[in-house]
């Protein structure tokens, strides 16, 4: 999301529909914002999670929950992202096999358990491995 201008804003999602929820528990929004240096870290204020007005048109007896919470933009034009934990990328995926990698070099051949193969090609072309 962007802002025209510094302020706070208040954000609600709709159609939720666990039962009790982390946020209830004191659980963060995940936020990366450009004036914090790209970096993602728990925040947002007033954080609540309830039972929404909205009726569940599937199941009278189930609620459906809304989510709503406050963030204060800190200066004009800056660029945020929200996020229900911290995003894990593609990069952070390859970073992790490569380390497996190697240390499964460091291991005697007979004893190693896992194996790397090519499960697919995404539709961007990446590779999909499978272990």
């Amino acid at each position: 999301m962007e802002n025209e201008s510094a302020g706070t804003v208040r954000f609600h999602i709709m159609n939720c529909i666990s039962n009790p929820s982390l946020y209830q528990q004191g659980m963060k929004i995940c936020i990366k914002s450009s004036s914090d240096g790209g970096k993602w870290v728990k925040g947002g204020d007033d954080i609540q999670y309830r039972i929404s007005r909205i009726s569940n048109l599937e199941n009278r007896r189930k609620h459906i929950y809304s989510l709503s919470f406050s963030y204060t933009f800190k200066t004009d034009r800056e660029v945020v992202y929200f996020a229900y934990a911290y995003p894990y990328t593609y990069s952070n995926l390859w970073e992790d096999l490569t380390k497996i990698k190697e240390s499964q070099q460091r291991i005697d051949s007979k004893k190693k358990f896992v194996r790397f193969d090519k499960l697919c090609t995404s539709n961007l072309g990446l590779l999909v491995p499978v272990l």
